[in-house]
């Protein structure tokens, strides 16, 4: 049981007059009233007055306590009996008194009980009467027991979660640790706690955790950073939390997750570099390829047509009847073998891109291949100045004939718009079309995700990013971005 005495004037309390005044309202009054008040004789200790709410908060009727003035006892818990009976003693000694007690209700519940009493004085200065009132109090009681569970779990939570935690004041002091912290800082908190952080951890001056620490607190908004301590050698993520009193910070060791970070972006750059060899090997092979059809499969084939012609000059007979047809025949089939060998060598390394720049030689492939279809062309932009590396120039390239073989093969498009600009330093080459479009994670399966990784690949091999954005029914925009870095090593190794 909680109890407190105070001895005050006999002019702070309430006289006989007002007290029969009190009682007469409250008699007269509504009988909802859920505090119970008590007007108690200091002589003989009987009850003149109790409120119904006493049956209430007892669970016994006021007429029990009429006749028996100490049965208001034996509810009260055997625990707090002794000391809730001397509460009126301390009123006949002037003074007021304040407790709070446990009852055992009849309904077998436990009810806490907060009462309030002073003692009430005659003309002589005697104490005449105790007025008081009883407030039932079990509803705050739980909810603070309950507070005090979650606030006693939090803080074992706290000791047991592997993440740091510290907890600064509006003066930058410490009030908390946890023992993660302790181990991290290598402090105990007996020697943090009501320290300054910034006179404990000078060498956070000036850092981004004093910049976090103090966004936060400015800002009240959360405030996350990662830091790298030269003191222990690792890295650690952190996320400030601002309150009223000021900051909490929790923070953990992510050496470890960095590391793998580290060997992933490094295993990245590797990828990166067989792929760029690859292409590289595959495009060397298509210039040694064209170079065998154009010296020798090239001139063979104009020998050929040369020879067919003088054969016909030179034979008699050649310009009529079957042997005429003949001829005819033959050479059709040798000029279709020419075009067909100088479509082959277009495709192997588009002799355009080298003599007049990427978006003439685009313009040349798309046009070629458009033409036997009804799929119009449109082309925005300029050439990049400077000119491009040659290795850059052919993987762009190379990645915007996919998109156009898949325009042409899926896309059910009647126009293929071109845009190739430069803005900051930015390259961007996009190909957008007005097909069918498709849904992006079905729609790469479907049209051939092979094609599509391989654009990817081609793409990161440069440095560049590439995006698909597709809508069903609104068509389809590849986008190739190649960054102001990405250009200057290109022009660099050109350069080199």
């Amino acid at each position: 049981m909680d109890a407190s005495a105070n001895s005050g004037a006999e002019s702070t309390c309430p006289s006989r007059r007002e007290t029969d005044r009190l009682t007469t309202r409250l008699t007269e009054g509504p009988g909802n009233v859920l505090d119970v008040f008590y007007l108690v004789d200091a002589e003989s200790s009987r009850f003149l007055y109790v409120s119904p709410a006493y049956e209430r908060v007892w669970g016994q009727p006021v007429s029990q306590l009429y006749a028996d003035p100490s049965s208001w006892t034996r509810i009260v818990h055997p625990d707090d009996r002794a000391a809730a009976s001397e509460l009126f003693l301390l009123a006949k000694t002037r003074t007021h008194f304040a407790a709070e007690y446990r009852l055992l209700h009849s309904d077998g519940s436990l009810r806490w009980v907060n009462t309030r009493g002073a003692p009430i004085h005659d003309k002589s200065g005697r104490v005449d009467r105790i007025i008081g009132v009883a407030m039932d109090v079990t509803d705050v009681k739980r909810f603070q027991l309950e507070n005090r569970r979650l606030t006693d779990r939090l803080a074992r939570s706290m000791e047991i979660i592997s993440d740091a935690l510290f907890m600064l004041d509006s003066q930058w002091r410490f009030t908390y640790l946890n023992r993660a912290a302790e181990k991290h800082l290598e402090r105990s908190r007996a020697d943090l706690i009501g320290t300054v952080y910034w006179e404990q951890f000078p060498e956070a001056l000036g850092t981004v955790s004093e910049q976090s620490y103090r966004e936060a607190r400015t800002t009240i908004k959360t405030i996350e950073f990662e830091r790298y301590s030269e003191r222990h050698q690792k890295w650690f993520s952190a996320r400030v939390y601002p309150h009223d009193d000021g900051i909490a910070v929790y923070f953990r060791d992510v050496t470890e997750a960095k590391q793998a970070e580290e060997a992933m972006r490094r295993h990245a750059l590797r990828l990166q570099g067989m792929s760029r060899r690859l292409f590289q090997a595959e495009e060397e092979e298509r210039r040694r390829l064209g170079r065998e059809l154009h010296d020798q499969t090239g001139s063979n084939l104009t020998a050929m047509s040369l020879g067919l012609e003088l054969l016909r000059s030179r034979l008699p007979g050649s310009d009529e009847g079957e042997i005429a047809m003949w001829f005819s025949d033959f050479d059709a089939l040798l000029q279709d073998t020419i075009r067909h060998v100088r479509t082959v060598l277009t495709d192997l390394r588009p002799a355009a891109l080298d003599e007049l720049g990427l978006l003439a030689a685009l313009r040349h492939y798309i046009q070629r291949t458009l033409g036997l279809t009804n799929i119009a062309l449109q082309i925005e932009g300029t050439e990049p100045i400077p000119r491009l590396e040659p290795g850059v120039s052919i993987e762009l390239f190379r990645v915007a004939q996919e998109a156009i073989t898949n325009v042409v093969k899926h896309a059910d498009a009647t126009l293929v718009t071109i845009i190739l600009v430069q803005n900051r330093g930015e390259l961007r080459l996009t190909i957008q079309d007005n097909g069918k479009g498709f849904a992006n994670s079905a729609g790469l399966k479907d049209t051939g995700s092979l094609g599509m990784a391989t654009m990817r690949e081609r793409a990161e091999a440069i440095g560049a990013r590439l995006s698909v954005r597709s809508t069903p029914g609104q068509g389809t925009v590849v986008t190739i971005a190649l960054p102001p870095k990405a250009i200057s090593a290109a022009l660099a190794s050109s350069a080199d």
